[in-house]
């Protein structure tokens, strides 16, 4: 008699800034916003520190809700999220080390998005805990 296998998923809300695929557990997002009832928080290329990044020109950005705390805050978003799940074996932690080293706030592991959601080849996903920025 065999066990069924249990494979163990993360559903992440991923955001694309500058060629960067960016991306966070979706559990931390309270809900998406087209029009801000309140001054964004900032914006995710200023929050992740890549400020030299071109914005999309003529591009209405949209707004992520997440709670810092028990506080809500609007992140401004350069493009539209996407909502996937990664298998946890595509999903590699970053040593303690390296995140005490990394310029990025609150990055905590790499993903691995298979051909198929990506264009092309494999590509990397920055994942964030936005409860750390």
């Amino acid at each position: 008699m065999s066990l069924p296998s249990v494979v163990a998923s993360l559903e992440l809300v991923v955001l694309s800034a500058g060629g960067y695929c960016i991306a966070c557990p979706s559990d931390q997002v309270d809900a998406m916003v087209t029009t801000p009832t309140s001054a964004p928080w900032g914006s995710l290329e200023s929050l992740l520190g890549l400020d030299d990044l071109e914005p999309v020109k003529g591009a209405a950005r949209q707004y992520l809700k997440i709670y810092r705390g028990r506080e809500p805050v609007l992140i401004s978003l350069p493009t539209p999220p996407h909502l996937i799940t990664l298998d946890a074996t595509a999903v590699y932690p970053l040593p303690v080390l390296v995140r005490q080293h990394c310029r990025l706030p609150g990055l905590v592991a790499l993903g691995s998005l298979h051909q198929g959601w990506s264009q092309g080849a494999d590509q990397w996903l920055l994942i964030f805990d936005f409860r750390q920025l």
